[in-house]
């Protein structure tokens, strides 16, 4: 898993909150380009009560998510994993989001994207679902879905912000 965009780590503390066993055998990344943004994540994290099922320890690094490798992402060799980039990344510039979605699929090879979006994102997804599509590697094609998600607020700047949002996931679709 890999979060683009970690701010304090909260997405990755829901993930942990959700026990689920699944999460043993993964390798779970944060990244920010704001390094305050890292150290609140690391004290969020030493601070959480790993629930006794999960044997894990997420890393967080400071740098910027669209210059991340593969490689970066240090996975096991001889292992078959997958990657999946969940979060939300920033909603400015305008292009941003699509840029973090991209990379993620093109550079990163992330067979699964979930990010919380501006709901002006909702109208790129089909734009970019035909780029995708368009010369598809080893037959994949890409799926994705929007949901539209209610009172949801960010921090920005030390005040409480609403923001219209939506869900954005997307999926490999070997047809």
């Amino acid at each position: 898993f890999v979060e683009p965009s970690c701010g304090d780590g909260r997405i990755i503390l829901e993930l942990l909150n959700s026990r689920s066993h699944l999460l043993n055998d993964a390798i779970i990344t944060g990244y920010d380009i704001d390094s305050s943004a890292i150290e609140r994540s690391i004290e969020n994290i030493d601070g959480f009560k790993m629930p006794s099922n999960l044997n894990i320890k997420p890393v967080f690094k400071c740098g910027n998510f669209l210059a991340v490798s593969r490689q970066d992402l240090a996975l096991p060799t001889g292992k078959d994993y997958i990657t999946v980039a969940l979060g939300g990344p920033p909603y400015t510039p305008k292009d941003l989001p699509e840029k973090f979605i991209l990379h993620s699929i093109q550079k990163l090879h992330a067979s699964i994207v979930v990010f919380i979006l501006p709901t002006r994102c909702q109208k790129d997804a089909s734009r970019i679902q035909s780029m995708l599509n368009s010369n598809p590697v080893s037959g994949i094609w890409w799926q994705f879905e929007n949901r539209e998600l209610t009172n949801i607020n960010f921090d920005f700047e030390g005040s409480r912000v609403m923001q219209p949002s939506i869900l954005q996931c997307w999926y490999r679709d070997p047809k």
